[in-house]
């Protein structure tokens, strides 16, 4: 049963620990009145909060709610996907959400942190580019290579299910591990370190599966040619 909802086959490390919790809290979920749109408005406040306790120097509760706000991110869409309650408002209103959050929290980290604002640009400029690169360019291009190889560590994980790289569970987890710590001031150039090292890597990744693939049906051209 689970396997027909599930949104893909591999997950980062800190989302597959919170959907595999979620799958098994969904049959209970699904007996309540709650729905994944009530969810994702929780969270809604949820974020609220979290900028106001950053802003007020309370980072512990801060990380903690930062975990809670990823944990019900993962909730609402496997819920909907349970229950067959998927809606075009659902979708928009997790996307919005996401996209405002994990901008803005940085902000606001930024800020209280303090940083050089230098780096908050760095970061937004950096971040929602990977996230237009990757959504518009990176995936469909990987979809429409029908033999996809990877290799190295990536490979190695996404055997057993496991992937490499950043995203926004990845930023959530760097978040609450450091912003109770003294190297706080790390997250924005440490987040944005890897956000641009994963696109110049995934962008490197595609490229070489696009040359194996054109040495390929060179190599085809010749074998039939020669026939």
């Amino acid at each position: 049963m689970e396997n027909t909802f599930r949104k893909r086959p591999h997950y980062y490390v800190i989302e597959k620990l919170y959907t595999e919790l979620t799958i098994r809290m969904l049959p209970a979920l699904a007996r309540t009145r709650l729905t994944p749109n009530q969810v994702t408005l929780a969270n809604y406040a949820n974020g609220f909060l979290i900028m106001f306790l950053i802003t007020t120097q309370r980072f512990m509760p801060a990380a903690l709610l930062i975990q809670v706000y990823l944990f019900l991110d993962i909730v609402d869409g496997n819920l909907a996907r349970y229950t067959g309650k998927t809606t075009r408002l659902g979708q928009i209103l997790d996307h919005i959400g996401d996209r405002f959050f994990y901008n803005v929290v940085m902000i606001v980290l930024g800020l209280a942190t303090p940083v050089h604002w230098g780096w908050i640009a760095a970061f937004l400029v950096i971040h929602n580019t990977y996230a237009a690169a990757t959504t518009y360019y990176i995936v469909p291009a990987i979809r429409r290579i029908a033999e996809f190889r990877r290799f190295g560590l990536k490979k190695i994980l996404m055997d057993r299910g496991l992937l490499l790289g950043m995203d926004l569970s990845t930023q959530a987890l760097i978040i609450s591990v450091l912003i109770a710590t003294p190297w706080r001031g790390q997250i924005l150039p440490s987040v944005t370190a890897l956000y641009l090292a994963d696109l110049l890597f995934r962008l490197f990744e595609l490229a070489r599966n696009r040359h194996f693939l054109s040495d390929r049906n060179a190599s085809n051209r010749r074998g039939g040619s020669g026939k």
